[in-house]
């Protein structure tokens, strides 16, 4: 079988997500894509401190929340999925966590979420306390590692989550209805 060049490829080397060479230099764009209507929840949490403005502070807090919501509602961490959303694109301090039901059709876990964030967070900051014996400046899969996400391995640090969520369940934050619609959307 002959390969034949599309009129739209371009002979490009490049590196693979890892970070190895590719050997495949002819590159076309393909738009891949499907509907999945789910339930959605927005939390958006304040910043409290510019020590919680790194690269690794928001994918760390994104999955320590998923894994306090996977406790907190009994469910497999595989049945929450997640993302993280900045409104104007940029600004690291206006970062929202979207958590979503994986699951087609969606199972309530969203709603459920919403409705005991405060659980959610209290689990999430057990999950990164260090029970699970890794360091505080990387990740293992005891505490924020899974397959989903090892694209940010690297980068993961189970000690930034912890400092915030005991700093966010100490302060002000604490004392006001964790479900208001002030963090939740």
């Amino acid at each position: 079988m002959t390969k034949t060049k599309k009129s739209n490829e371009k002979k490009v080397e490049h590196k693979n997500k890892l970070g190895k060479t590719c050997e495949n230099t002819y590159l076309h764009n393909i738009h891949l894509g499907h509907d999945f209507i789910t339930d959605v929840v927005e939390i958006r949490l304040p910043l409290l401190s510019q020590t919680f403005n790194q690269k690794s502070f928001w994918p760390s807090l994104l999955y320590a929340v998923m894994e306090g919501a996977s406790i907190e509602l009994g469910v497999a961490r595989s049945e929450i999925g997640g993302c993280l959303y900045r409104a104007d694109g940029v600004d690291v301090t206006n970062t929202s966590i979207i958590l979503y039901d994986d699951v087609p059709g969606g199972a309530g876990h969203a709603k459920k979420i919403s409705q005991n964030l405060r659980g959610v967070l209290e689990n999430a900051k057990l999950k990164v306390v260090g029970t699970c014996g890794c360091g505080e400046d990387t990740s293992c899969y005891g505490c924020l590692r899974g397959f989903e996400n090892q694209f940010y391995h690297e980068i993961l640090q189970r000690g930034i989550a912890h400092e915030y969520l005991s700093k966010l369940l100490k302060s002000s934050y604490s004392k006001m209805d964790m479900n208001s619609h002030e963090l939740i959307k």
